[in-house]
């Protein structure tokens, strides 16, 4: 009697919606705790056994279907399902709410639903928020390299920054959920530690992620130049290998390989996009070895050569990583693409240096055996480079 009353506290205190409901058209509600009212306005009599309303009839028309189909996939595959949409409050407006939940099942039979429902309003606001600064950062970056950057670069910058904001949303999300999560599990009577321990290292995971691609973002606008030279390659890659990736490549005790020809090419391009493009690259390469499976011979191969057929300069950078799918070999460097699923630790790095080498028209390729190897191949047209000999 004394468990069911301290539950029953808990329930009716936590921020969110605890609820149970059959898995019909109208999520027809069998319990709901009051956080309803403080989140919706409405009383949790009201939805129970579709009393004055269903579930169902205060969903935003456009997520209807997508959050039936998504509870669907978790209860025939008998896993938890984690949803965002919106709803409507009893005042009329929408807000967002984040929802996690499974399939209750006895003797192999399904129950019911179970879950947990909280608001995410603030968040997806600020989410929008910072898309709209991401974007208008963008067009005054434009404006001001108005005299350097031609209009049609207007639409790779913007793209980017698009990019930019989605790769922030991830974590942002992730530590916001396993916030909520946390919040929950500390109201618990018996606490349980390991979950506790495992949810604050996803949100320091998630804020170490947040700070990289901070730093990656602003060392990439910092090196934008539009000022073609004529460069080394030998001196190119040099100050690419910053003190901090040299720290890495020892910390991980990884090879780094590079051509007896390297002094032999010099390249007529802008400096500065080149080396921050280059540094991405390796660091891409020393993240795809972190997370190779042990005992793999750890080596990143640099070689230069002519294509015969093309006369283009070719700079392959080879590496002894996880490798990449050939679906995601085409997806990769797009503004929108996170590798993070793919454990090769490329997404934004790479999109940021296919955008700073697009100027100087190097392409940029990739060959990969998954699980094994990738290589990055720098391909640049033979108007940008020469024999460092003047041939």
């Amino acid at each position: 009697m004394e468990n069911k009353l301290n539950l029953d506290i808990l329930l009716e205190n936590i921020d969110g919606i605890a609820y149970r409901c059959l898995n019909d058209k109208n999520w027809t509600m069998l319990f709901m705790t009051s956080g309803v009212e403080r989140i919706l306005g409405y009383k949790a009599e009201e939805f129970i056994n579709n009393k004055e309303l269903s579930f169902s009839d205060i969903f935003h028309p456009e997520d209807l279907p997508r959050v039936w189909n998504e509870v669907q996939l978790a209860i025939d595959n008998k896993t938890f399902f984690t949803i965002e949409y919106r709803i409507r409050h009893k005042k009329g407006h929408y807000i967002y709410v984040w929802e996690q939940g499974i399939g209750i099942f006895e003797n192999d039979e399904f129950v019911a639903l179970e879950g947990y429902i909280c608001d995410i309003t603030i968040k997806k606001l600020t989410e929008i928020e910072l898309m709209d600064i991401v974007e208008k950062q963008a067009k005054e970056l434009l404006k001001k390299k108005e005299g350097e950057i031609e209009r049609a670069n207007f639409q790779r910058i913007l793209d980017l920054t698009k990019g930019m904001a989605h790769e922030l949303k991830n974590p942002l999300t992730l530590t916001l959920n396993s916030y909520q999560i946390l919040r929950a599990e500390l109201f618990r009577k018996e606490q349980r530690q390991e979950r506790i321990e495992t949810l604050l290292t996803v949100m320091r995971d998630a804020n170490k992620r947040i700070n990289d691609i901070v730093e990656t973002i602003d060392l990439t606008f910092r090196s934008v130049s539009n000022v073609k030279e004529l460069y080394n390659v030998k001196k190119l890659i040099d100050k690419s290998i910053s003190i901090e990736l040299k720290q890495e490549f020892k910390e991980q005790e990884i090879k780094l390989i590079l051509p007896k020809n390297i002094q032999d090419y010099n390249l007529f391009i802008t400096g500065p996009n080149f080396i921050q493009a280059f540094k991405n690259i390796l660091k891409n390469s020393i993240n795809a070895i972190k997370e190779a499976k042990d005992g793999i011979k750890k080596e990143i191969k640099i070689s230069i050569e002519v294509n015969k057929m093309s006369q283009a300069l070719m700079i392959k950078i080879y590496d002894t990583g996880v490798g990449i799918s050939e679906d995601y070999v085409k997806s990769i460097t797009l503004p929108f693409f996170s590798s993070t699923s793919q454990k090769t630790g490329g997404g934004l790095g790479l999109a940021i240096a296919k955008f700073l080498l697009q100027s100087d028209r190097i392409d940029i390729s990739f060959v990969s055996d998954i699980g094994h190897w990738t290589e990055v191949i720098l391909n640049i047209p033979k108007e940008r480079w020469r024999h460092s000999d003047g041939d």
